[in-house]
C-alpha cells in the first residue's frame, strides 16, 4: 500500500511540473525517500552528454565530496543495456569488485534505473546504501523501476519543452537584433508570434491586414513593416478612414483637380499619389463605405488611380498595409464590405492581442512610459505595488492607449515621486460609484446592487488583510498599500474597520 501510495503521489508531482530542473530534483528526492536510500543522483542527457543533474545525500557528514560521485561505468552498463542493475553486497559481487569508485564512496548496495521513453534512454535513476546488511528489497527494486519507466516519459516531454523554449528565446534575441520594432514593448509569447509574422512580411510586396482592438497598437505594426521592408526610406503616409465623411474620404485619398467641386480652389495630389514608392496604412479600412471600395479595388489591381474630376489615370508604386478593429470577414457576409476587396487587402493578416491578454507586459511598458515621461519632464516617478496591482488587474477596454492615458494623468496629478492608487482613473480602482437603484445606462436595478455589493465586498476585504497585516496601524497601512493616508482613513471610516477614526 505504501508503494502505490509513494508511486500515486509521484505521478502526481511529475504531471504538474515542467521545469527540468525542479522535474529532475522532484523525482530524486521522493524516491531516495521512499526507497529508504542513503544517497541518489538523477544522471541526465544533454547536449550528447551524460551528466549528474542533481544529487541527494542524506549522510553528507560521512563522505568526503570528492567521493560523491556515480559510478560511470555502472551508468554506461545501464544505458546500453537499457534495464536496470541492482547489488545487494558490493563487497562479494564479482561484477563490481574493480569498480573503485564504489568502494572509495563506501557503497554497500546500488540500484541504477533508466530513464527511458519510445526505446530511448534519457539518463538513469542511481540510489546507493551505505549501510552495511542494509539491501533493497525485490519491491524496493521493482518500484524504482517503475518510478523510472515513468519519470523517463516525463523527462523526454520537459528535455524537449526545454529544448523548444531555448530554440524560442534564441529566435527572439535574433528577431529583435534583425528587425527595427520600435515602440513595441513586449514579453508576451502570442506578441512575439505576430511579430515573428511581420518579419516574414516586412520586405515582400504583398498587402498586410493587421487585426486588433482599438488602442493595441496597429499604427506601431504598421510602421515596423515600413521600417523593416525595402521602402524605408520612402514616405509611409497614414490616413484613419473612419475620421472623415466619405466625399472627403475620396479627396483625401485619390486626389482632385481645381474646379472638381466647390471649394476645391486648388489641386491636391491625394494621400495614394503621395507615398508613391512607400507605403500607404489604411487605418480602420472597414469604415470605407462601398461606393468608394471599388475605386480603392482598382488602384489594388492595377496600381492606377484618377483624381476627383480628372479623366487622367495615373500609374503609383504603392504597398498597402491596412488595419481594423471590425470582424471584415463578417461585414463581407453581411455586404457592407466586398469580398473580393476583402482577400486583395488580406494577402497576410497579423493579429495583436488585447492588452487584457497580455498582463505580464503591463509592468514592462508602465516602466517604458515612466522613462519617456521622465525625458520630457525631468522627473522621476515609479507606482506604488497597490498602485501596480490595480494597474494590472485592469481588463482595459481601450488597450495600450488607456494604460498610456493613466500613466500620464497619475503623473501629472502627482506631488511626488511616488503614484499610489488614488492617482489613478476612477474606473481602476474599486471604490463602489453606482448607486442603488441606477438603471440610466440600460442597468437594471438588480443588477447594479449586485456589482456594487461586490465591488464593497472586495475592498473591504482587501482593507481589513491590509490593517491585519500592519496592526491596525494607519501610517504603516498607507505606506506599505501606497495609499495616501487621509484617503485611507476615509475608506476605513466607511467601512467601519479597526484603524479609523
Amino acid at each position: 500500500m505504501r508503494t502505490y501510495q509513494g508511486l500515486l503521489s509521484l505521478a502526481t508531482l511529475l504531471l504538474e511540473e515542467d521545469d527540468i530542473a525542479r522535474l529532475a530534483d522532484t523525482i530524486l528526492q521522493k524516491l531516495t525517500q521512499l526507497a529508504n536510500a542513503n544517497r541518489g543522483y538523477l544522471v541526465v542527457r544533454e547536449a550528447g552528454e551524460y551528466s549528474v543533474k542533481c544529487n541527494v545525500q542524506f549522510d553528507r557528514d560521512s563522505v568526503s565530496a570528492e567521493d560523491r560521485r556515480v559510478s560511470r561505468r555502472l551508468v554506461r552498463r545501464v544505458i546500453e543495456s537499457k534495464s536496470t542493475f541492482f547489488s545487494n553486497d558490493i563487497g562479494s559481487d564479482l561484477q563490481l569488485h574493480t569498480l573503485e569508485s564504489l568502494h572509495r564512496a563506501g557503497t554497500q548496495a546500488v540500484v541504477v534505473a533508466p530513464l527511458s521513453a519510445q526505446g530511448e534512454v534519457y539518463g538513469v535513476i542511481y540510489l546507493d546504501r551505505t549501510t552495511v546488511n542494509s539491501g533493497f528489497s525485490t519491491d524496493a527494486v521493482e518500484f524504482i523501476t517503475d518510478v523510472s519507466r515513468m519519470a523517463g516519459q516525463v523527462l523526454r516531454r520537459s528535455l524537449a519543452a526545454d529544448e523548444i523554449r531555448r530554440r524560442m528565446a534564441s529566435f527572439e534575441r535574433e528577431l529583435l537584433a534583425q528587425h527595427n520594432f520600435q515602440g513595441i514593448v513586449t514579453r508576451d509569447e502570442a506578441m512575439f508570434a505576430s511579430l515573428r509574422t511581420l518579419a516574414q512580411v516586412a520586405r515582400a510586396e504583398i498587402p498586410v491586414l493587421i487585426a486588433g482592438e482599438t488602442g493595441t497598437g496597429k499604427e506601431l505594426f504598421a510602421r515596423a513593416i515600413h521600417t523593416n521592408s525595402q521602402r524605408s526610406h520612402q514616405a509611409f503616409v497614414v490616413i484613419n478612414c473612419g475620421a472623415l465623411p466619405p466625399s472627403l474620404l475620396e479627396s483625401e485619398l485619390f486626389g482632385h483637380v481645381r474646379g472638381a467641386f466647390t471649394g476645391a480652389d486648388r489641386e491636391r495630389p491625394g494621400r495614394i499619389r503621395a507615398a508613391h514608392g512607400g507605403t500607404l496604412f489604411l487605418d480602420e479600412v472597414g469604415e470605407i463605405p462601398l461606393e468608394l471600395q471599388a475605386r480603392l479595388l482598382r488602384f489594388l489591381q492595377f496600381g492606377e488611380l484618377q483624381r476627383v474630376g480628372s479623366d487622367k489615370v495615373e500609374k503609383v508604386d504603392v504597398r498597402v498595409v491596412a488595419a481594423t478593429h471590425r470582424p471584415l470577414r463578417s461585414m463581407v457576409e453581411a455586404g457592407t464590405f466586398r469580398q473580393d476587396l476583402y482577400y486583395r487587402l488580406n494577402v497576410v493578416q497579423i493579429d495583436i492581442p488585447p492588452l487584457r491578454n497580455r498582463p505580464g507586459d503591463i509592468p514592462l511598458m508602465v516602466d517604458t512610459f515612466l522613462k519617456e515621461i521622465a525625458k520630457k519632464s525631468g522627473e522621476s516617478h515609479r507606482f506604488t505595488p497597490a498602485a501596480m496591482t490595480l494597474l494590472q488587474n485592469h481588463d482595459y477596454p481601450g488597450n495600450v492607449r488607456e494604460l498610456l492615458h493613466a500613466v500620464e494623468r497619475a503623473t501629472l496629478l502627482s506631488n511626488g515621486a511616488d503614484l499610489g492608487p488614488e492617482l489613478l482613473p476612477r474606473e481602476m480602482i474599486p471604490v463602489p460609484d453606482l448607486p442603488a437603484e441606477d438603471d440610466s445606462a440600460g442597468v437594471s436595478p438588480t443588477l447594479a446592487r449586485v456589482r456594487t455589493n461586490a465591488q464593497h465586498n472586495a475592498e473591504r476585504d482587501f482593507l481589513a488583510a491590509l490593517m491585519d497585516k500592519n496592526q491596525g496601524n494607519i501610517s504603516a497601512a498607507a505606506r506599505a498599500s501606497g495609499i495616501h493616508r487621509s484617503y485611507l482613513q476615509r475608506l476605513l471610516t466607511k467601512h467601519n474597520l479597526r484603524g479609523a477614526t
